[in-house]
């Protein structure tokens, strides 16, 4: 065996991949892009004095524009991990990295996977994701590695390749 992880994934780290899958896509980019452009024009009008001399309504929108993805997203992702959490008993991931496949076990069930399996890897501030596809994942997070976090990361990338 080369590497072999055992951990729980926790609140934050769902919370952090569904973040991350959010916010560093192309429509990630839309909406990083759009509220940028409407806090700036808030603040525009705030420093010329021009807020005032809007009707509530287009108040009422520009503010709504400046936290529709800066705060409600955020927090619907959060419920949306909460309902989840509550939804899915949470058992133990264990994932053994062989030279030839890899394991995964989770609680009682386990399987036996080829590297080509492996779509992607996506390396993060706060964890390692193996895409299976543009969608599903194994999240792996930082707290497993013993310092062994890169050396893990291009296993996994010389192990794709092929």
């Amino acid at each position: 065996m080369v590497y072999n992880f055992k951990f729980n994934l926790t609140k934050k780290d769902l919370f952090l991949s569904s973040i991350y899958y959010t916010y560093l896509s192309i429509s990630g980019i839309f909406t990083i892009v759009f509220s940028l452009f409407s806090i700036g024009l808030l603040i525009y009008l705030l420093i010329n004095n021009m807020f005032s001399t809007l009707s509530s309504n287009y108040k009422f929108l520009l503010i709504f524009c400046c936290i529709i993805f800066t705060v409600i997203q955020p927090i619907l992702i959060y419920i949306k991990v909460l309902n989840r959490f509550k939804k899915f008993k949470q058992n133990e991931i264990e994932l053994s990295f062989f030279p030839d496949k890899f394991n995964i076990r989770i609680g009682s069930e386990s399987g036996d996977f080829e590297y080509n399996r492996i779509f992607k890897i996506k390396k993060y501030s706060t964890m390692i994701v193996l895409m299976y596809n543009a969608i599903n994942g194994q999240i792996i997070p930082n707290r497993v590695f013993d310092n062994n976090r890169e050396e893990f990361y291009e296993f996994i990338k010389e192990k794709i390749k092929k």
